[in-house]
């Protein structure tokens, strides 16, 4: 561990050099934290912030190369715990770079980061290895727009790849649920699958759209009698008046009952 380490806590800036034009970095040493995984944790990570948009990884290596061997590096748009891409997809991205970025770059050592963050200026290269012009401004966005249209034969394969990984983690799905069928878990709970003797309704748009129509039915073969209040409270009052005269009559035809009735003690 450097003896200026804890200068290194705090931010630092640096310049950007793209021909008469500056811009400025702010560099600062990465914290990690228990999210990150053992590479981060065991490697000394440098977090460059308010990076230009049309600066990429390229460019942040090439900045830096020469201060140590760099193990990684990680861009995302907006500084915090590093999130990793779910996937390695090249036409559809998990999350894509817009605006100014953060550019997190690991070390082998904490000498490479030391030298990192005591450098005070960086050069873009205009022309690289392959003599392409250095796009910038309305001619990047442009040039975006023109590389934005993909390869047919490219994406089909990926699409391809894609989808049979997708049938085999299907396929296994399936087979895991057939052997596991009316087995209970630990806690002696039995999952109700798609699958078996009693199979449970599964949850599609287009169950949940014949459930609601169904309901919808429910709804409109009921008659509705009275639709006012006015109305309701008159059918209550007439109900309890129906209730009142048959228990009229019942008393009638109970005292009628009783006095009918014979008294024989000895048949």
């Amino acid at each position: 561990m450097p003896e200026n380490d804890k200068d290194e806590t705090y931010i630092r800036t640096c310049l950007v050099k793209l021909g008469d034009v500056n811009h400025t970095l702010f560099l600062k040493r990465y914290k990690c934290s228990n999210e990150d995984d053992e590479v981060l944790q065991q490697n000394p990570t440098l977090m460059v912030l308010n990076v230009p948009s049309y600066c990429e990884k390229k460019n942040v290596r090439q900045w830096f190369e020469d201060c140590g061997k760099i193990l990684s590096i990680h861009a995302q748009n907006k500084p915090g715990n590093i999130v990793k891409p779910k996937n390695t997809s090249t036409y559809f991205p998990y999350t894509s770079s817009h605006g100014f970025q953060v550019f997190y770059v690991t070390f082998q050592s904490h000498e490479a980061l030391s030298d990192a963050l005591h450098k005070e200026s960086v050069e873009i290269m205009e022309c690289d290895h392959s003599n392409e012009i250095f796009h910038t401004g309305i001619t990047k966005w442009c040039y975006d727009y023109v590389q934005s249209f993909p390869d047919r034969e490219k994406l089909q394969a990926e699409i391809d790849r894609f989808m049979n990984a997708y049938d085999t983690k299907t396929v296994k799905e399936e087979e895991d649920e057939r052997e596991n069928d009316g087995i209970p878990d630990e806690e002696g709970w039995i999952k109700v699958t798609r699958r078996g003797n009693n199979p449970g309704l599964s949850r599609t748009e287009l169950n949940d759209f014949k459930l609601k129509q169904k309901i919808k039915k429910r709804k409109k073969d009921q008659v509705t009698l009275h639709s006012y209040s006015y109305q309701i409270r008159e059918s209550k009052r007439a109900k309890i008046v129906e209730l009142r005269n048959k228990f009229e009559e019942d008393k009638v035809k109970i005292k009628a009952m009783k006095n009918a009735r014979k008294f024989k003690p000895f048949g």
